[in-house]
């Protein structure tokens, strides 16, 4: 929308809606799309047509074959009427609006806590064991892989963290839509920082006792030999099934 348009007088209609949706905690509404969204956050929308009220049309390829014109939420904003703004003056109160306020900054704070959180999580990634054995420090201080041969057990003991941090990822986007707290952020990312303190545990314990090198001269020797594909797949399972031991006694040792 050009800037003409933002700033143009509002319809009779619209100016309206604006009074009705006023309230000295919330930002007032200037345009006819502001009262839209607003009274969409406030329950007054509409099942999408398009997409009979699923939030799924179209190809699964394509976005996973979300809805383009509700953005797969289900619903769109309702046409501003006459009648709609006598259903609004009766149903929205002040303290409804109230409400509202502070439904948005405790939205503000838990997006914040989560973008705190992603923050700590990504930045605490590089200074794991195996971050740091496995790629150095670039000019910028990112980290980029080093020469070090690969190790299927340093991987396997590496996949630990998998798991929670997805599930940290999964909670972020729910907190966006609403379905959950800023409390089950902080416990998502809790639960990542324990997994990489069992992760680090059972690396350094891999590493003094020569596994992680002799895993490492292994695979060097296997990818030498041209061993076959069930070779590799035992070989690697055993790898998987070590780290298993190594991450349980981690955890056994820190308590957790």
């Amino acid at each position: 929308m050009n800037a003409a348009a933002k700033t143009a007088k509002p319809s009779a209609l619209t100016a309206a809606f604006i009074s009705t949706l006023s309230h000295p905690r919330l930002s007032t509404p200037a345009t006819e799309q502001d009262v839209q969204a607003r009274l969409f956050a406030l329950g007054f929308k509409d099942a999408c047509g398009r997409c009979c009220g699923t939030g799924s049309y179209g190809p699964l390829s394509v976005l996973g074959g979300k809805c383009f014109k509700c953005n797969g939420r289900s619903y769109v904003g309702v046409r501003l009427t006459w009648d709609l703004l006598n259903r609004v003056r009766a149903e929205v109160s002040a303290e409804i609006l109230n409400a509202y306020a502070d439904r948005l900054i405790e939205c503000k704070r838990a997006k914040a806590l989560a973008a705190g959180a992603e923050k700590r999580v990504r930045e605490g990634y590089s200074r794991t064991l195996f971050m740091q054995h496995f790629y150095g420090l670039d000019s910028n201080g990112g980290r980029n892989r080093e020469a070090a041969p690969f190790s299927w057990l340093a991987y396997a003991i590496h996949a630990n963290e998998k798991a929670p941090t997805e599930a940290l990822t999964v909670c972020v986007v729910r907190l966006s839509r609403g379905e959950c707290a800023a409390d089950d952020v902080l416990a998502a990312e809790a639960a990542v920082v324990r997994a990489r303190r069992v992760q680090d545990l059972a690396f350094s314990a891999a590493m003094s006792s020569g596994e992680i090198e002799a895993d490492q001269r292994k695979v060097a020797e296997m990818k030498a030999a041209g061993a076959s594909y069930d070779e590799e797949e035992a070989a690697r399972r055993a790898a998987w099934k070590r780290a298993d031991e190594l991450l349980s006694l981690a955890g056994m040792a820190l308590g957790e």
